[in-house]
């Protein structure tokens, strides 16, 4: 068990990005609680063991209010404060807009806005309630990714990186700095 490095969670992050964001985390010493729709995420978490982190998957829905929920009561129930978060669930849709099923646009928006902003809200609130208890770890900042400049690549997802001091700081409330 690893339980003194920090903790980092990751949505999405069985596969793809959110996998290698995963892996970045567990190579700089954390952590890491990952979530993902598959089976690949217990895999995944198999992988990140093998670098020597401790790895706590979670099979979740994030286009739903009780796979996001689910998770993040998942990542609290582990005990443990969390240091970094890799916002990083997405999805995207190929072909143009006029011809795609709404129901999938419908999907799309589920998971890769409401289900980011629902999550990111617990984060920062978890994040800035640890920063003003006191805590005595020291967060590691993580900027987001780069935006796609090109169009071919410009996915209709994103990705959201977050430290408690961050937090701290840029979630005070006007004149309680």
């Amino acid at each position: 068990m690893t339980g003194n490095k920090p903790l980092a969670m990751v949505t999405g992050g069985s596969s793809g990005i959110g996998f290698e964001l995963a892996k970045q985390f567990a190579k700089n010493g954390f952590d890491v609680a990952i979530s993902g729709l598959s089976d690949k995420v217990n895999e995944a978490a198999d992988a990140l063991r093998s670098l020597d982190a401790e790895a706590y998957p979670f099979k979740a829905d994030a286009s739903t209010y009780d796979g996001v929920e689910g998770f993040w009561t998942f990542t609290q129930g582990l005990g443990r404060p969390l240091e970094a978060a890799a916002l990083n669930v997405g999805i995207g849709i190929g072909g143009a807009f006029i011809d795609n099923d709404l129901e999938d646009e419908f999907r799309l928006l589920a998971i890769n806005v409401t289900g980011t902003v629902h999550m990111a809200k617990r984060v920062v609130q978890h994040m800035a309630r640890t920063a003003a208890a006191g805590s005595s770890s020291h967060p590691r900042f993580r900027r987001p990714c780069p935006r796609h400049t090109k169009p071919s690549t410009a996915r209709r997802r994103h990705s959201v990186t977050c430290s408690r001091n961050l937090c701290a700081r840029s979630c005070a409330r006007p004149g309680s700095r």
